[in-house]
């Protein structure tokens, strides 16, 4: 069969993987080839050729599919390696949180605490998987056997993600004796994953790899202590309203719940817009500025603040960007009369 990438074309033998792919066509591109595209469909390494002729893409950390799958494969060598280093401990349990800045932010669970002693015994680990090229599998079981599975693991976070899961079957991957499920793909083996660091920071650590313009580089962590502050409240909350992952939702929604969480959501909410009111008027503050991404919910903000403020006898004058756009008649025209759309008024 023939494979082609950029106009270069290759034959290969029956019975050969995308690995075998991966191998002839490394030295056409700097980065780790950590998977291939053919035609829509992303493909594993370890999975073999179809027998046909085709065009495929090669995918690096350099590719948004490939920076996730490389991102998916460290967490789970990092899993393997904090359950080799504290599975004793009870009710252990690591969770990666969300993302900050460009890293992700974990804590422990059990009587356990992120040391700088321990993130080294971790990160030692993960060097030994990485030098030993561990192979990363996936197999198909049960839907079943998986809810057994992490029941026993003590992942229960996961058993009651299966308790929902509409399929009969579940993809799981391993590394030895280490299993895990994930959404996404893999890497081949634990030899592609040279680039992570374990850096201590709040009550958990973050966890920093590679971005899409350093595929090769950890960048320096640059803590966001606002940030933090803000997604570890918005976490503990979640918590505490019982709706902590995803299975947990699924359990509210199932109990007829959702009412009450949306209404127990928006006191919340309203309750933190009135703080934010409250120390506005406290310190006489004469301009507020919100900032956010499009479509983010900036002028709804700015409304509930407004009302909130009103409640405290300041009289706001909110002021919206929304409407920036000009009518088209207005437009700048080219030299032949049509629109130009490279000029800004």
């Amino acid at each position: 069969m023939k494979i082609t990438v950029n106009g270069i074309t290759k034959e290969f033998q029956p019975g050969a993987l995308y690995d075998d792919v991966a191998r002839a066509f490394q030295d056409t591109t700097p980065h780790d080839i950590l998977l291939i595209q053919a035609g829509s469909r992303l493909c594993e390494l370890n999975r073999p050729l179809p027998d046909e002729d085709m065009e495929v893409k090669l995918i690096t950390a350099a590719d948004k599919d490939g920076q996730m799958t490389y991102q998916r494969s460290v967490i789970f060598m990092m899993l393997r390696a904090f359950y080799h280093e504290c599975g004793q401990v009870k009710d252990f349990g690591v969770y990666i949180d969300y993302t900050l800045g460009h890293g992700f932010y974990c804590f422990l669970r059990g009587d356990i605490k992120p040391t700088a002693n321990l993130l080294a015994r971790v990160t030692a680990r993960m060097d030994e998987y990485r030098d030993e090229k561990l192979p990363i599998t996936k197999k198909s079981i049960p839907t079943d056997e998986a809810i057994h599975l992490f029941h026993d693991y003590g992942m229960h976070s996961k058993e009651k993600l299966f308790h929902y899961r509409m399929t009969s079957r579940v993809n799981v991957y391993s590394i030895g004796n280490f299993q895990d499920y994930f959404f996404g793909y893999m890497v081949k083996d634990t030899g592609y994953l040279r680039y992570y660091k374990l850096i201590p920071y709040g009550k958990g650590f973050v966890l920093m790899m590679p971005t899409l313009k350093e595929p090769e580089k950890v960048p320096e962590f640059v803590p966001f202590d606002k940030l933090y502050h803000v997604q570890k409240e918005s976490s503990q909350w979640a918590h505490n309203l019982g709706v902590g992952n995803v299975g947990e939702l699924n359990d509210q929604i199932v109990a007829g719940h959702t009412d009450e969480l949306i209404l127990l959501q928006e006191a919340i909410f309203e309750k933190q817009i009135g703080n934010i009111a409250a120390r506005i008027a406290d310190k006489k503050k004469k301009i507020v500025m919100i900032a956010g991404p499009s479509s983010s919910g900036k002028t709804t903000f700015s409304r509930r603040l407004s009302i909130q403020l009103m409640a405290l006898g300041v009289r706001p004058h909110p002021i919206s960007v929304d409407n920036y756009f000009r009518d088209r008649i207005y437009a700048p025209k080219d030299e032949n009369g049509k629109y130009d759309r490279a000029s800004t008024l």
